[in-house]
């Protein structure tokens, strides 16, 4: 089968693939990850990839759910010192081989990430011009016609969520956290949003990842309407929002 477009996100415990095309979005698989060595993931995702029989792909964008990620402004940034940026921030030492870097333009930063060496040699070997990416990458460009007054996007996915805010068109927050129920979720939202001195209009963009059974829609309307700060809150669910944001990186 040939593809427009094939994205896929990727992390520890999950994979999610999906076929873009202009306006056109179709999912084609989603799974776990029911065992976690290298040469388990790789099996796994074989398997998926030749159920989907791929033929002639013109853009490949796969996305490293990691952990470890930071964003450096482009006029200091040097590729050099990518694992430095990260040591800096996490306090290990990080292969060099397991560092990556996306530059996001229209911000003017770099995106600083750690990606396993397996993932990237697994699909450079059979995809060469497959383009590696992490979330900020390609929600950041997503999200900035989105930034209004207040505006928070929420991505939660399977053990980890993403957190960013913008004001006016601005990005003004963006970080991860670990994530396994609807608590964490309005836990990382209220720190983030008092740090940033937000208590009243706030609009909120939400995305759950369909395989994170734990964490559900209503569930986590229901549980924010107990709590002042997100009683006057506007929600707002997309499905799928990721996957879709990686036609921003081609």
């Amino acid at each position: 089968m040939d593809f427009r477009h094939l994205a896929i996100d990727i992390s520890e415990h999950a994979c999610s693939i999906a076929s873009l095309k202009a306006d056109h979005f179709e999912l084609l698989d989603c799974f776990l990850f029911e065992e976690k060595k290298d040469f388990q993931y790789k099996e796994r995702l074989s398997k998926a990839l030749e159920k989907l029989n791929i033929g002639e792909v013109e853009e490949m964008t796969v996305s490293w759910q990691g952990e470890q990620c930071t964003l450096i402004p482009n006029g200091i940034f040097q590729a050099e010192n990518i694992s430095d940026y990260l040591q800096l921030c996490y306090e290990e030492k990080i292969s060099k081989q397991e560092v990556d870097f996306n530059r996001l333009f229209s911000s003017d930063m770099v995106n600083v990430y750690s990606i396993p060496h397996w993932l990237k040699s697994f699909f450079v070997m059979r995809y060469p011009r497959v383009k590696t990416l992490h979330p900020y990458t390609h929600l950041i460009p997503a999200l900035e016609n989105k930034w209004k007054k207040n505006q928070v996007f929420c991505l939660i996915f399977p053990e980890r969520m993403i957190l960013m805010i913008g004001q006016l068109g601005k990005l003004k927050f963006c970080n991860n956290y670990p994530c396994s129920q609807v608590e964490d979720v309005l836990y990382y939202l209220s720190f983030a949003l008092k740090q940033q001195g937000i208590d009243q209009e706030i609009d909120i963009l939400c995305s759950l990842d369909p395989l994170n059974e734990s964490i559900q829609q209503t569930a986590l309307q229901e549980k924010a309407k107990t709590i002042e700060l997100f009683k006057q809150a506007k929600w707002q669910f997309e499905d799928y929002f990721t996957l879709k944001s990686h036609q921003f990186c081609v």
